[in-house]
């Protein structure tokens, strides 16, 4: 392994459609960083924490099933993930691992953008996983209100 590379991966399952190798590996290339950047297929939590530490990754981003479930892996956790209880990003740093849940901004910027000075009186997630805590997080921090949560064929009020 080379040690001057800095290895990073999305882990999911299943995770053959993420673009993130293409996106993130753009940026690196373009900061000129010498990097791998891996999609990891894991079973669960402990299978991608045992890859994380084999292949000494120093960041991996997490996406379903695992938003939620990832929390527990962590050392350290950012405010956001404490309150949505999922993250997206895990950051290792001599060995402390860190959880962030960077989907909120990620939702909640370009909406912002997309409504400018507009604001819809209503909202509807569909699915109730990590990815869809953060879109109500969002939301609320726009105070966009009522959101209502679609759930399969039941729907709720949040």
């Amino acid at each position: 392994m080379n040690t001057d590379q800095l290895n990073f991966g999305v882990a999911g399952n299943p995770i053959s459609h993420s673009l993130s190798p293409l996106l993130f590996g753009k940026y690196m290339e373009n900061q000129d960083l010498n990097f791998s950047y891996s999609r990891i297929l894991g079973r669960s939590t402990s299978e991608i924490l045992r890859i994380i530490a084999a292949f000494d990754i120093r960041a991996i981003n997490i996406t379903s099933p695992f938003k939620e479930a990832v929390i527990e892996l962590a050392d350290e956790l950012s405010p956001y993930s404490i309150e949505t209880g999922a993250a997206n990003t895990l950051i290792i740093k001599k060995q402390i691992k860190s959880a962030f849940n960077t989907d909120i901004s990620g939702i909640q910027i370009p909406l912002t953008k997309a409504l400018q000075d507009s604001k819809p009186f209503s909202a509807l997630i569909i699915g109730a996983g990590g990815a869809a805590k953060a879109a109500i997080k969002a939301l609320k921090n726009m105070n966009i209100s009522p959101v209502l949560l679609q759930t399969g064929p039941k729907q709720k009020q949040i």
